[in-house]
């Protein structure tokens, strides 16, 4: 059906839109960024990230977000 094809196509490009505007807030951004997955394990960063933090790409994504904060310094 053509209409769900260009839904499809729609939505591909929305991500996409949105994937950019990730990709420039995370370039850009003047303050180191990061996020973790639930069990605290850094999973995702931008460069002032590891820059501010003394790290590498392979040192940070081995790592947890208590490794560089003590969890009293962490908001919940």
């Amino acid at each position: 059906n053509k209409s769900d094809i260009v839904t499809v196509y729609d939505g591909i490009c929305q991500k996409t839109e949105i994937n950019q505007q990730l990709t420039s807030v995370f370039q850009y951004s003047k303050q180191g960024i990061l996020f973790t997955d639930e069990n605290g394990r850094i999973s995702i960063f931008n460069n002032l990230a590891e820059k501010i933090l003394q790290a590498d790409k392979d040192q940070l994504s081995r790592r947890t977000i208590t490794e560089f904060f003590p969890r009293n310094q962490l908001n919940p």
